[in-house]
C-alpha cells in the first residue's frame, strides 16, 4: 500500500499554515524574537540554524520517501500519518505559548510549552520508528535517507528543542 493524495494534501497544507504561523506570530511579536533564543547566542545559534534547515529536510525526504514507496502496510501508513499530523499540529502551539510565556513567565504556560516541545520529540521517535520496520528492499536507498532525516528530526526537536532550549529560555 501507499500514502494517498490525500495524506500528503493533509501534511502539507498543515505545514503551510504552520509556516505561516511562525511567521504571523513572529512579525507580530518583534520585540520577542531576541527574547526567545534567551542564553542561546553565538555558534550555538549559528548551529541552530542549520539544524532547522536540515531538520526541514529530514522530514521533507520523509515526504519523498513515501511518495516513492507502496511498501506500506495500512497499519505503518496510519502510524505515519498519525506521527506526522501530531509533528504539524502538535508545532503550531509552540511559538504562541512561548510568547505567552515570555509576557507573563507563568508556570502553566512553562509547562504546556515543556509538554508540547516533549510532544513534538516523541511523535518524531515514534515517525522514525516507523520508517526503521518499513519492509522494502526496492527503495532502500530512500528509506535509508528518509530514516536518517527523520533521525536528525528527533536528535533536533529533542536535545536541542526539548533539552537544551527549554533550559536557555524557559527559566
Amino acid at each position: 500500500m501507499r500514502f494517498t493524495n490525500s495524506h500528503f494534501f493533509v501534511i502539507i497544507v498543515l505545514g503551510v499554515i504552520l509556516l505561516y504561523s511562525y511567521y504571523f506570530f513572529l512579525s507580530e511579536n518583534k520585540n520577542s524574537v531576541t527574547q526567545l533564543w534567551g542564553a542561546i547566542k553565538g555558534s550555538l545559534l549559528n548551529f541552530y540554524y542549520i539544524s532547522m534547515i536540515l531538520s526541514a529536510f529530514g522530514f521533507i525526504a520523509l515526504l519523498v520517501y513515501l511518495l516513492n514507496t507502496n511498501n506500506l502496510t495500512s497499519i505503518q501508513i496510519k502510524q505515519l500519518f498519525l506521527s506526522m499530523m501530531a509533528i504539524v499540529v502538535i508545532s503550531m502551539l509552540w511559538l504562541p505559548l512561548s510568547l505567552l510565556y515570555l509576557k507573563d513567565k507563568s508556570m502553566i504556560y512553562r509547562i504546556l510549552d515543556l509538554i508540547v516541545l516533549f510532544l513534538v520529540a516523541a511523535s518524531s521517535y515514534y515517525c522514525a520508528y516507523t520508517i526503521y520496520s518499513i519492509k522494502d528492499k526496492e527503495h532502500q536507498t530512500l528509506k535509508n535517507i528518509a530514516l536518517g532525516g527523520m533521525g536528525y528530526f528527533f536528535f533536533h526537536t529533542f536535545f536541542l528543542d526539548f533539552i537544551t532550549w527549554s533550559a536557555n529560555v524557559i527559566i
